[in-house]
């Protein structure tokens, strides 16, 4: 990327892709694919395992040259199973031109002020032209920075691949499985339950016990009252019968 070229003379792009393949073999594919990269003039980036024994996976990411980004998809896809798959290009070529323009500036500018250092005659002109000169060159290192990391993104494409291999039926029904938590929780269960039932029992005794107990004691009482009274009835019934006999004679 030339900085004496325009933007409508040009065209700098990113481009990323992003897969997630179900494979047979873990490290047999990570090898090939590898090897495929490698032949490409890429290299591995980063990479990182996940030793699960019931779902072991791995994640690699690959810098590709963007010349052979098509061709490393192409590997990717034929390696596996495709469980996903995201392919990104953004273009960067206004952002490139502004910072190359920039940097162009400020090295004019760092060369006006070396110029002015050698014909500068005090110690506070040099002064001066020497703190503009730092500042002049800190932009630069930093506008050059960008500018370096923005281009090696347009040269070299990123490619992420993770890798899984297929779950067995006994791995997808033990999946989440802890014989020591289900112990845990089947105890738990007992313990509520028994919990209830003692409760339940609690609140018989403390509810229905003082109702039987009145009940009983109040049933004793008009018993005893019902006794009294029957007999004063009889009684008045008795004269009342014999009141009514004598009359009639």
């Amino acid at each position: 990327c030339s900085s004496d070229l325009t933007a409508g003379d040009r065209v700098d792009v990113v481009r990323t892709g992003s897969f997630a393949l179900e494979v047979s073999g873990l490290d047999e594919s990570l090898a090939r694919l590898t090897d495929a990269v490698k032949a490409a003039g890429g290299y591995v980036a980063s990479s990182s395992r996940v030793r699960d024994a019931a779902n072991p996976s791995l994640v690699v990411t690959y810098r590709v040259p963007a010349a052979a980004f098509d061709g490393v998809l192409a590997a990717v896809r034929s390696e596996g199973t495709v469980l996903s798959e995201q392919i990104d290009s953004y273009e960067v070529t206004m952002q490139l031109v502004d910072l190359e323009a920039r940097l162009k500036s400020l090295r004019a500018s760092e060369s006006a002020y070396l110029d002015l250092m050698k014909r500068a005659s005090s110690v506070a002109d040099v002064l001066a032209v020497q703190t503009e000169l730092t500042r002049v060159r800190a932009d630069i290192e930093s506008y050059d920075a960008q500018r370096a990391a923005l281009a090696d993104q347009v040269a070299m494409a990123t490619i992420t691949v993770q890798l899984s291999t297929p779950a067995s039926p006994v791995a997808d029904a033990t999946k989440d499985f802890d014989l020591g938590r289900e112990i845990g929780a089947a105890v738990a269960n007992l313990i509520a339950v028994g919990r209830g039932a003692i409760v339940l029992a609690l609140n018989g005794v403390v509810v229905l016990l003082p109702i039987v107990v009145v009940g009983a004691l109040a049933g004793g009482l008009i018993g005893r009252a019902a006794g009294p009274i029957a007999g004063f009835a009889g009684r008045a019934l008795g004269v009342a019968g014999r009141r009514r006999t004598s009359r009639r004679r």
